[in-house]
């Protein structure tokens, strides 16, 4: 049997059921949906059904087809709810008002606008309306909802008398309806029986309805027929009575009437509930009383029947009949004209009438028999190159370091800017081009020119400082000293008491022009700094970066601001104590638990001398032995009065530490702070450094010997010399230059067409591809390809396609020749043998084929693919080519950086980088040691090159890299995005671009007397050390560890030297030897006043050049805790008096040890080891709060022999004390 004569009959036995079946079920609805001619109406649902199933049979009366012609149009309807609210009714008002509710719903809906008007009234002991007439069945409600309930009796009288209002107010045309819902005990009389006679007789239709159990037969005399007192048994038939009321007043069809019902019960078997009002009589038939019939639509409740047996069935042996009383009190009866249809199937009849279609679906598919099937052409197989083994991610750099401590550097003055600049080139060469380092750089001057200036060092651009120049109108200070300077001469304000304009008069015009700096000129800095901050300019760029400072990421919460300033220069100098300053009141804000340590490193050029610098040194040195003790003298310092925090007392130092470096050579001595910073944000290190005992305020005299590498140059030139070799014409781009420019190498038509014999050399031989390119190579080929294309079957133009693009790839990518990988076309050849490809293709063949043909066809989309390909490639190497040279130029501005290198004393770098031979040699080494083999081209040959893809007949030209996870580009950028992570990450594993690979490389070569040199350049055996510190980096493997180890016992310790403390860091760039001693600057003596810019030191200074003039010898600047003291005189007079008349006497503490006394208030005033009178001084001039003026004498008065020996030997004082009695004395004056 065939298949269509099997499905022809297949589908006859599959649909013949089908209409079989819907033939019945149409003729089921089609009759059920005649519509019904008579009052009665039978439905039922659903019309078809399987045995078992319930259907629901419905009977209705369409009274509202049996209104007569007069009564179509219904009169409008007024209906007065009277409503009995005594006592004995509270239990039963819910039901009515939710009876009333329903019914007034009902009838609204029922009837036309406007058409039913309702009044509400409520009586008890008295009566009153609650709902005046209206047509809104929610305005019922509400006045349902607010009937009260009261105790009482029902008032009678009132209860008509205000009916009786409601009844005046009803339509004349309307039905009229007075509705009482009273438990009859409303007190009848005939007075009440001719007012309810008086009301009936103005058509009013009185109805009584109570609730149920209460005896109403009096309610009759009421209403006027016994018929209207209404006696409901519960809330269903409370609803109907109150449906009955307006049923009866609109009008009724019939009454007293029962619906009848025969069923078929061969056929059906009735499902009654207990609780059906539907009842079956002797004779079986089925009764509904279903009471009056009014002149609407009624559904009457449906009854529930079971289906037996299947077939086509009218549901009863006759029609439903309802039996009634007319309104002329006669007998009647309707009956529905038709009984409904109803369809009854059943799973075994739809299996039975399916069994055929299903018997010859099975005879089908046992006597079927297999088609023949003829072999499909199957063109050759397309070789296609599988992808290379990918090489291995090169290897992390193994130099990873730990976090280091978050810190913002500070340059002040061009020194500071310098300095910055050295610091940045220090971490560019330990962090080699890491990123989001926690470092910030800010740049604070007056010096508009700076930025013109020669630059000693070069940064790293990636780091930014932040720059803060004073504007023009601070700068010029001579705008507004002219103010305090004759003829003006207005009064200095009290915050800027220190400073004198007066001995500024003399002074030329241009040296008041700060705009190229502070000219050493201390005062007048510090002058300016104090206009800069009447403005919020400066103040607010110290606390955003002090909040930047602040939410950079920290392990320990450890942060620090390290500052960095000249302290012989005019700026650096007069700035640094209140810069720091003004960093530790911000630091104080809030009161935060952690706040950032402040470290001043502080230079000095000793080679540079001449009349002011000396002075600025000692004056800024005294001046911050006072500003450190903060702490134990709290200091008031006033900016700008009324400011929050530029007008405040400070109680801690400004610095933490103060280190200073001192060198004749002003490169060596920013050099040697930056290698010293460099070392500041290192966490060991920093900790070996600071757990030596440092007093606060005590500045530490330190030197930083060094030998460095330059990891960040050579690592940049070694990165960018492997990019190039990777895209040079040995591995990806035959490029060349031409007029100093690179472009794509020019390819000779001969040589294109060695090229084009070349590739077909190359393919598979016997393959329809390998007969196309063979037509084309001026072998007379075209014959053979015609031939093979003319066969019963050939390749069509989508395997061509295919075959091109595998061929395309093959020829891109090379292939393997006595074990290694060559690149035996290079993209730009690729292009000049694709484009003669095409023309030949054009010209030889193409013209041969016969036009709209298959082998056309295929031809014309082989050109195009061709000529797109070679298009893709070139415009690919196009697009790389301002990439290389951008490489290129890279790579000689870094060669220039190279030759720029300074040669420092104190910092020697082993090997200059830039050396071109040794790049190359460590790019080789480091390719080698990625590819696993010395032969590198081999290798990256074969893992870097073009690649075709087919899609949709386009041909995509892409970009390979296969290294760990297989990448293709679509963009020459994202590309050599791509190879420059991976020639970061090689270069990262050259050796020798770390200290200690560089010693084992001169160890190795037998160097060992540079070896030598290089451990004493580290040792400046002339200078003593209090603390020396060796860092080295940490070792990476064993090996490291030997030669650094190998190296630091090389290094001599000097007597009179510390033994060094060896600590590792993890800057892989350097070995630092660190020096330190505390700084004990000679003591100065000069007749010149020194150029003090804080209040204590000028009234000090003042004390002692009185002295000086009052006793005709030289004094040096006094101990800082009698200049604390001097700085309130008022006080320290008062100390003086109580000491000359033996009040302040020596004492022994709890520990014996002697200490001063004040004996009225017996109160010691120095504790401790800082037990001398200069201490006594000061602490009484802090905690003493209200020193007396005068003091009684005592005995033993105060004793000045001290004094009196020195004024007698004319010595400078060597006892500190001898300087407080000298103050003393002149006070005395």
């Amino acid at each position: 049997m065939s298949f269509p004569t099997f499905l022809k009959g297949f589908l006859i036995l599959l649909l013949m059921p089908v209409l079989v079946i819907g033939g019945f079920a149409a003729y089921t609805y089609l009759s059920n949906a005649q519509p019904p001619s008579g009052l009665m109406r039978c439905d039922i649902e659903p019309q078809i059904v399987f045995t078992g199933d319930p259907v629901s049979y419905k009977v209705s009366f369409l009274g509202d087809k049996a209104r007569p012609a007069e009564m179509r149009a219904p009169p409008p309807l007024d209906i007065i709810f009277a409503v009995d609210t005594s006592g004995s009714m509270h239990s039963s008002l819910p039901d009515m008002v939710s009876a009333a509710r329903t019914v007034a719903d009902e009838l609204v809906a029922s009837n036309p606008s406007g058409h039913i008007r309702f009044a509400l009234s409520q009586f008890h002991d008295s009566s009153e309306i609650k709902l005046e007439w209206n047509t809104d069945p929610a305005v019922l409600h509400s006045g349902l909802s607010s009937l009260d309930r009261r105790s009482g009796n029902s008032g009678t009288v009132q209860a008509f008398e205000v009916i009786n209002h409601l009844v005046g107010g009803m339509r004349n045309e309307s039905t009229k309806v007075l509705v009482l819902y009273t438990d009859g005990h409303i007190g009848i009389n005939e007075s009440i029986i001719n007012t309810a006679e008086s009301l009936r007789s103005k058509g009013v239709h009185v109805f009584s309805i109570s609730p149920p159990g209460y005896n109403t037969e009096g309610m009759s005399l009421i209403t006027g027929y016994p018929s209207r007192v209404l006696h409901p048994t519960g809330v269903n038939d409370l609803i109907k009575r109150f449906r009955m009321v307006a049923d009866e007043v609109m009008g009724l069809y019939g009454d007293r009437a029962t619906l009848f019902h025969n069923v078929d019960r061969d056929n059906f078997i009735p499902s009654l509930p207990n609780d059906s009002e539907w009842q079956v009589d002797a004779l079986g038939y089925m009764q509904l009383n279903i009471g009056y019939l009014p002149y609407k639509l009624v559904n009457y409740t449906p009854k529930t029947l079971i289906p037996q047996h299947i077939g086509q069935w009218k549901v009863a042996l006759n029609p439903p009949e309802a039996r009634f009383i007319d309104m002329a009190n006669k007998a009647q009866s309707i009956a529905c004209d038709r009984r409904p249809s109803l369809l009854v199937i059943s799973w075994w009849l739809l299996i039975l009438v399916y069994l055929p279609a299903l018997l010859w679906l099975l005879h089908y598919l046992l006597n079927r028999r297999p088609a023949l099937e003829l072999p499909e052409y199957a063109p050759p197989p397309i070789h296609t190159l599988p992808p290379p083994s990918p090489l291995p991610l090169p290897s992390s750099s193994t130099l990873t370091r730990k976090p280091v401590v978050p810190t913002l550097f500070v340059g002040l003055g061009g020194t500071g800017r310098q300095t910055l600049l050295a610091i940045q080139e220090q971490l560019r060469a330990s962090h080699l081009e890491a990123s989001d380092l926690p470092y910030r750089f800010l740049w604070i001057d007056i010096d508009a020119h700076e930025k013109e200036k020669n630059i000693l060092f070069q940064g790293w651009p990636e780091l930014t400082v932040k720059e803060a120049v004073a504007p023009k109108e601070i700068r010029q200070t001579s705008v507004y000293l002219e103010d305090y300077l004759p003829p003006m001469l207005k009064a200095v304000p009290a915050h800027l008491q220190w400073f004198q304009p007066i001995k500024l008069r003399d002074t030329a015009a241009d040296r008041k022009d700060l705009s190229r700096g502070g000219q050493g000129q201390r005062i007048l800095a510090r002058f300016a700094l104090f206009k800069w901050l009447e403005t919020d300019n400066l103040l607010n760029i110290l606390q955003n970066e002090h909040k930047a400072l602040l939410n950079l990421a920290s392990i320990d919460n450890t942060r620090q601001i390290i500052l960095f300033a000249d302290r012989t220069g005019g700026v650096g100098s007069a700035w640094t104590v209140d810069i720091a300053r003004l960093f530790r009141r911000i630091g104080q804000i809030g009161k935060p638990q952690f706040t950032p340590e402040i470290i001043a490193v502080l230079g000095d050029d000793q080679g540079r001398v001449n009349e002011y610098e000396q002075s600025n040194l000692q004056a800024l040195t005294r001046e911050m032995e006072t500003a450190c003790l903060a702490g134990s003298f709290p200091q008031h310092v006033c900016y700008r009065p009324g400011h929050d925090l530029l007008d405040t007392v400070d109680n801690q130092a400004p610095f933490n530490y103060v280190f200073a470096f001192n060198d004749c050579d002003r490169v060596s001595m920013i050099q040697q702070c930056a290698d010293f910073g460099a070392v500041l944000v290192e966490r060991y290190p920093r900790y070996t450094l600071f757990k030596h005992p440092v007093n606060r305020g005590q500045i530490m005299e330190t030197q930083v010997r060094g030998i460095h590498v330059l990891p960040d140059l050579d690592y940049q030139l070694v990165k960018r010399e492997i990019l190039l070799r990777i895209l040079g014409t040995d591995v990806l781009l035959d490029l060349e230059t031409v007029a100093e420019h690179l472009a794509i190498k020019s390819i000779s038509e001969e040589h294109a067409s060695k090229l084009l014999s070349q590739w077909n050399s190359n393919e598979p031989p016997g393959t329809p591809w390998q007969f196309l390119l063979l037509a084309v190579t001026g072998i007379a080929g075209d014959t053979q390809f015609f031939d093979r294309m003319n066969e019963v079957e050939s390749p069509n133009s989508i395997w061509f396609q295919q075959a091109f693009s595998a061929s395309l790839n093959r020829l891109l990518r090379g292939k393997r020749i006595d074990g290694r990988w060559e690149r035996t076309c290079m993209p730009g050849e690729a292009v000049a043998t694709l484009r003669l490809f095409a023309q030949r293709l054009e010209q030889q063949l193409k013209s041969l084929a016969p036009p709209n043909s298959e082998i056309y066809e295929m031809l014309q989309d082989i050109i195009r693919l061709a000529r797109n390909s070679a298009d893709s490639l070139q415009a690919w190497m196009k697009t790389f080519i301002p990439l290389c040279e951008e490489i290129v130029k890279e790579q000689e501005i870094w060669l220039q950086q190279c030759d720029m290198e300074k040669i420092i004393a104190t910092h020697t770098i082993i090997q200059l980088p830039g050396d071109k031979q040794r790049i190359s040699q460590w790019s080789e080494q480091a390719l080698r040691q990625w590819v696993g083999s010395e032969d590198v081209i081999s290798a990256l040959c074969e893992r870097v090159y073009f690649n075709t893809r087919l899609d949709n007949d386009e041909l995509t030209v892409t970009f390979a890299v296969q290294v760990d996870t297989p990448q293709e580009f679509s963009s020459a950028q994202d590309a050599l995005s791509a190879l420059q992570v991976h020639a970061d990450a090689v270069a990262h594993s050259v050796p020798v671009l770390k200290v200690e690979g560089t010693l084992a490389n001169l160890h190795e070569q037998g160097e060992e007397k540079q070896l030598q040199t290089l451990s004493g350049s580290l040792v400046n055996s002339q200078e003593k050390a209090e603390q020396v510190i060796m860092v080295t980096p940490s070792p990476v493997d064993s090996d490291d560890e030997i030669i650094l180890q190998d190296f630091c016992r090389t290094i001599a310790n000097p007597p009179g030297q510390a033994t060094a403390s060896n600590c590792y860091g993890d800057d892989y760039s350097a070995l630092r030897r660190l020096q330190l001693r505390t700084e004990n600057l000679p003591l100065f003596q000069e007749q010149s006043e020194l150029p003090f810019v804080q209040a204590a030191e000028q009234a000090a200074e003042q004390v002692r050049k009185r002295a000086m003039q009052t006793f005709e010898l030289e004094l040096p600047i006094f101990p800082t805790a009698l200049r604390i003291a001097l700085a309130h005189s008022e006080p320290f007079q008062s100390f003086a008096k109580a000491y000359k008349a033996g009040h302040i006497v020596r004492q022994p503490d709890t520990a014996g040890m002697e200490q001063w006394l004040l004996s009225d208030q017996n109160k010691f005033l120095t504790f401790g080891k800082a037990n001398g009178l200069a201490d006594a001084a000061a602490n009484y001039v802090y905690l003493v709060k209200k020193p007396a003026s005068s003091f009684v004498q005592v005995d033993p008065a105060g004793d000045f022999s001290e004094f009196d020996n020195w004024l007698d030997s004319g010595a400078p004082p060597h006892i500190e004390d001898v300087f407080v009695l000298i103050a003393m004395r002149v006070f005395e004056d």
